[in-house]
């Protein structure tokens, strides 16, 4: 894919993605293509960095000091994996835009903040792509997110159990009805730990 082709592909995705989940993205956001060992160090400056996060990146948001937005995504990647990326980093920076940080922090603590961010972030991008018909790529991962025991698969449990995922908008419902803050126990009968008080998931094994 040429670069005005990926920029394309950013354009309707942006278009879908605030149709899909009833929300404006307002934020200035600039995209670049940049190849692998860029990417790699702009790693370091994400917006929700994840220790141990082993699966290849293929794209990452970042924030300036004046509030704007760049995502960098890798050269070359397919196109379903360009876009579940777009939509990954564009609720980053929809939840970065909206949610009030130092409150979650205070009430989370900065231990639980990777699963309340990166668990409704690949909710969204498996769901988006069930939306526009990716059905075996969005089971995929969805499948592979389900086996992670860390922030991104313990996060998207969370999220899943109270949004389940849907191929139609008519039974869609999102975490996006919660605009200001994750989901608590008013509105899910659900309510993450207090900081210090507990761990954030209780995940059963066979």
């Amino acid at each position: 894919h040429t670069v005005a082709e990926f920029k394309h592909i950013y354009e309707i995705t942006i278009q879908n993605y605030e149709a899909f989940f009833g929300v404006r993205i307002t934020a200035a956001i600039k995209l670049e293509m940049v190849d692998a060992s860029t990417l790699h160090r702009k790693l370091g400056k994400s917006l929700v960095p994840s220790a141990g996060y082993s699966e290849r990146v293929l794209g990452v948001a970042i924030r300036d000091r004046h509030g704007n937005y760049t995502i960098y995504v890798e050269n070359g990647a397919p196109r379903n994996a360009f876009t579940a990326t777009l939509v990954h980093e564009l609720t980053h920076i929809w939840q970065y835009s909206t949610w009030n940080e130092k409150e979650l922090l205070a009430r989370y603590g900065g231990d639980l903040m990777p699963a309340v961010y990166e668990g409704m972030a690949k909710w969204v991008e498996i769901q988006y792509m069930l939306l526009i018909g990716e059905q075996a790529h969005a089971r995929r991962e969805e499948l592979i997110t389900r086996a992670r025991d860390d922030e991104y698969g313990r996060g998207f449990l969370y999220y899943v159990t109270r949004y389940p995922l849907s191929t139609t908008q008519s039974t869609l419902r999102t975490p996006f009805e919660h605009i200001h803050e994750p989901p608590n126990d008013k509105q899910t009968g659900y309510q993450y730990p207090q900081k210090g008080k507990g761990i954030l998931f209780h995940v059963k094994k066979d």
